[in-house]
């Protein structure tokens, strides 16, 4: 059994939905909203899911879709303000500012990925300089 299975069964139940494969995150935020990793190693009491892609909705593949309509699909599916689901926030043209401000904050790490791309999970885009420290541990995959 999964650590995160209620949270699962939980997001899956406030989605409007008959089947989607999101792609996501599980994240622990402290008191300021801000994401704790290493809360996740621990039995989180808070955790919810931050949903940044969708893939599959309701028996259509939306892989080949580019990315803009794919958060479109996405958003019409997420629940306005829920605690446990919610949508990853997205800053389309500032991606030096925001990889900044995740350094600042000593945050783990952006997704970056091109509006106008079909998903492609071989594909990773490169951040010209210093890049963000990669963690070791990933995130679990839960059914939703």
């Amino acid at each position: 059994m999964s650590r995160f299975e209620a949270l699962g069964d939980q997001a899956a139940a406030a989605l409007d939905v008959d089947e989607a494969v999101i792609d996501g995150e599980v994240i622990v935020a402290d008191e300021t909203g801000m994401p704790q990793f290493y809360e996740l190693l621990r039995v989180p009491l808070s955790a919810s899911y931050v949903a940044f892609d969708i893939l599959w909705l309701d028996g259509t593949d939306l892989r080949a879709l580019p990315l803009d309509e794919r958060r479109r699909r996405l958003q019409g599916i997420l629940p306005k303000g829920s605690p446990i689901v919610s949508e990853a926030l997205s800053v389309a043209g500032r991606g030096r500012e925001l990889f900044e401000l995740m350094r600042e904050h000593d945050l783990e790490g952006i997704v970056a990925k091109r509006l106008g791309d079909p998903y492609d999970p071989r594909v990773r885009l490169r951040i010209p300089g210093e890049v963000a420290r990669e963690s070791a541990m990933m995130s679990p995959t839960i059914p939703i």
